[in-house]
């Protein structure tokens, strides 16, 4: 048997190492935006949709920065999209509150009006 290694052409160079597409950062800033997203209707569990979103957009931004692919830009979009709809839900929700108690207020007012007149 005759073990010759294989030549290589003359003009043959190595491949280099394409750039890390860093899919870890990318694929959690999307995975945590999606979180954010789905948690943001939900009252009480939104707080940590809102803590997710925040965590995607800084993951996303490193991925952005450092590989400069699309679907960090999705993850930083559903993360902001999450906040953004957290932080309208909670001051609608705040609003309601208000009202409910300032109501709650006036009928304990009128209620101890009428007891005084009996």
């Amino acid at each position: 048997m005759n073990t010759v290694p294989a030549m290589r052409p003359a003009h043959y160079q190595p491949r280099r190492r394409p750039r890390p597409l860093m899919t870890g950062f990318s694929v959690t800033a999307l995975v945590l935006g999606c979180v954010a997203l789905a948690f943001s209707p939900v009252p009480i569990v939104n707080n940590l949709g809102f803590f997710c979103g925040v965590l995607g957009i800084i993951f996303g931004l490193i991925a952005t920065i450092r590989a400069r692919r699309w679907m960090p830009v999705f993850g930083i979009a559903t993360a902001t999209l999450g906040i953004v709809i957290t932080l309208v839900l909670q001051a609608k929700w705040a609003r309601e509150l208000d009202e409910i108690q300032r109501d709650l207020d006036q009928f304990q007012h009128h209620r101890l009006a009428a007891d005084r007149n009996i």
